[in-house]
């Protein structure tokens, strides 16, 4: 499993899930590629990236679950599922 996260260097909402997620890094289990929608069209096209930032956990290709938008904490930790 690893996590595609969607984002743009323009997009502040991105900038502050990076400090996020940067601040439970130690934490996280999965891998996490990040995937800037300017340079990779075809890829966010694929996914059906229409907002950002947009998080996908992917299994083998398939998508498990999805998060758009800066969330709260305790949500982010659910989405990678961290107490």
């Amino acid at each position: 499993m690893k996590v595609l996260k969607f984002f743009a260097n323009w997009c502040k909402p991105c900038k502050k899930l990076s400090f996020n997620i940067h601040c439970i890094k130690s934490e996280i289990t999965y891998p996490v590629e990040e995937i800037n929608v300017d340079t990779n069209r075809e890829l966010a096209a694929r996914y059906n990236i229409s907002a950002l930032p947009t998080m996908i956990l992917i299994d083998d290709d398939k998508e498990v679950r999805r998060i758009t938008g800066l969330p709260p904490k305790q949500e982010l930790r659910s989405f990678f599922d961290l107490k």
